[in-house]
């Protein structure tokens, strides 16, 4: 069941992505890291993603707590996991966020324009409706998955691009993404096919086809918004992972 509320849609899920969020209950900051066993390429993506596999220099991530530690590899908002070891203290940090907890799943209708404003009002809708019509839901946050959420589109899209601003309002992370199909279905609304027969009608479809023919790959991106930050503003996640961890 997917609910409209305003330009995007809602789909209540439990979160299915491999990923542990902690909030620091006197500073508020947010971090994200990887759970136990997540293998990675040296880039921080997925090994595997895009069916690139690193075979020198992949690692495995770890998480494991004492009494008073959390230790865990951090995962970047920029969307990739960093391979430093961090530990955080238990009596700081709060577990806000994991695998198997309900939240709300965005989709994207493919209607219209996707500009920061129409975004920014949907999220605000969220809470009054869910918490109206739904009481009983505890949701965490909002997640979404898709290619929209690829940081390598910024690699040819402006700052002030619409979907450089949709994914400026996330905490970004990589998914498990072995093929691109996500981008042909969605944009140009054709099966996986040779880039040069892809067919353009509009500027972004004409700058991500010179992409894929020059043998960029658009893979499938995460990003979560907690609960509490759904009024939180563009670039909100990354400012505060720079403040915390400027050395990674």
């Amino acid at each position: 069941t997917l609910f409209y509320l305003g330009r995007l849609q809602y789909e209540i899920i439990n979160c299915r992505n491999n990923i542990l969020v902690y909030r620091n209950r006197k500073t508020n900051e947010v971090i994200c890291i990887a759970e136990d066993g997540q293998e990675f390429r040296s880039d921080g993506q997925y090994n595997g993603t895009n069916l690139i596999i690193d075979e020198k220099n992949a690692w495995v991530s770890e998480h494991k707590e004492s009494d008073k530690i959390i230790y865990g590899y951090p995962i970047s908002p920029e969307s990739y996991a960093v391979k430093k070891m961090i530990n955080l203290d238990k009596e700081e940090w709060e577990l806000k966020l994991k695998k198997g907890d309900p939240v709300l799943s965005i989709h994207i209708p493919g209607v219209g324009k996707l500009d920061y404003d129409s975004v920014k009002k949907s999220f605000l809708k969220v809470a009054p409706f869910f918490d109206t019509y739904f009481p009983e839901l505890r949701w965490k946050g909002v997640i979404c998955n898709s290619w929209l959420l690829d940081t390598q589109l910024r690699e040819f899209l402006s700052s002030d691009a619409n979907i450089v601003k949709f994914q400026d309002c996330f905490y970004l992370f990589p998914i498990y993404s072995p093929n691109s199909t996500g981008v042909y279905r969605f944009l140009f609304n054709v099966n996986v096919c040779d880039p040069q027969e892809l067919p353009v009608n509009s500027s972004l479809q004409a700058r991500v086809k010179d992409y894929l023919i020059n043998g960029g790959k658009i893979k499938t991106g995460g990003g979560f918004i907690l609960r509490e930050d759904m009024e939180a503003p563009r670039g909100y996640y990354q400012k505060m992972f720079k403040s915390l961890f400027s050395e990674l």
